[in-house]
């Protein structure tokens, strides 16, 4: 069995500057449950990160940066849209121009986005559960700077579960910080 811990894809020999950071709704990539994960693992991530003393600004839903490359050049307020997401669409957002968008737009330094997964992945007699969250962190030009991966056999829908992992991944990224 793999260990429940957060692995980070960049060790900074130089570490960056604590700055701003958009906080993205993480997108939910389930199997067995519905989006409510992903949403409280958002809602406990922007906790703790502000906790570690970062300023993070929310915004809401993926799809709300869809509409930037349909409205370039005009200044939108990306904010709460109510969304339904079907099935087979899953967003994560991976553009450099709409990730400096975000930025220009919200005066912030950085952006997480990412992704949570859940899954049971055993039979009714031998029961086995597998967990995941991948988040990306883009600076203000849109260069992904890093990547941190939680992987575990927890039920994310589970509030204590949830709060855990976000505050795993918010100590490694605080720590990745001056």
């Amino acid at each position: 069995m793999l260990s429940s811990d957060v692995q980070s894809a960049v060790s900074f020999k130089e570490k960056p500057l604590k700055g701003k950071i958009a906080l993205v709704e993480l997108a939910s990539k389930n199997l067995v449950s519905l989006n409510i994960s992903a949403t409280n693992i958002t809602d406990n991530l922007h906790f703790a990160l502000k906790e570690g003393g970062f300023e993070v600004i929310r915004i809401a839903t993926a799809i709300a940066i869809d509409q930037v490359s349909a409205n370039s050049g005009q200044n939108i307020e990306l904010s709460s849209i109510p969304v339904t997401l079907s099935q087979n669409r899953k967003y994560v957002i991976t553009e450099k121009e709409k990730i400096a968008s975000i930025c220009s737009q919200k005066g912030v330094k950085y952006v997480i986005t990412g992704f949570i997964f859940e899954a049971d992945i055993g039979t009714i007699l031998d029961e086995d559960y597998s967990s995941g969250v991948i988040l990306y962190i883009y600076d203000d030009t849109g260069e992904l700077i890093n990547m941190y991966k939680y992987i575990g056999y927890e039920k994310l829908l589970s509030f204590e579960s949830n709060s855990m992992i976000a505050n795993k991944l918010a100590k490694k990224i605080t720590n990745s910080f001056k």
